[in-house]
């Protein structure tokens, strides 16, 4: 999954407006999310962990002997993803801050 997912934020300079690479990707289980809620709502129904790749780890890995310029990041490319009125699914009351859907970020112990 790190090379599929590395391999995703290479190719995500077509995503962006400015045609700049996304900050990160995130992966649950064998799956790919551009937007936090979606990798939220995947962790929440399948109990698994929310990983992130960042552009930095992906190009370190596609690209390890040419440096990085950040210059190339796209920052003001919202990954948040939608709510709907502010819980993570429509049709249940799951707020999409709640700790129940938080605790798929945190680093397991």
């Amino acid at each position: 999954m790190k090379y599929k997912a590395a391999a995703a934020l290479m190719r995500s300079r077509r995503i962006s407006a400015n045609e700049q690479y996304l900050p990160l990707v995130y992966v649950v289980g064998d799956h790919l999310y551009w937007f936090r809620n979606a990798a939220r709502r995947a962790a929440y129904c399948d109990d698994m962990r929310i990983e992130t790749m960042t552009i930095e780890a992906a190009w370190s890995i596609t690209q390890p002997d040419k440096p990085f310029d950040k210059k190339q990041v796209d920052k003001h490319f919202d990954q948040q993803g939608e709510t709907y009125d502010t819980f993570l699914f429509c049709d249940s009351d799951v707020p999409s801050n709640s700790i129940d859907v938080l605790k798929y970020e945190r680093p397991s112990k």
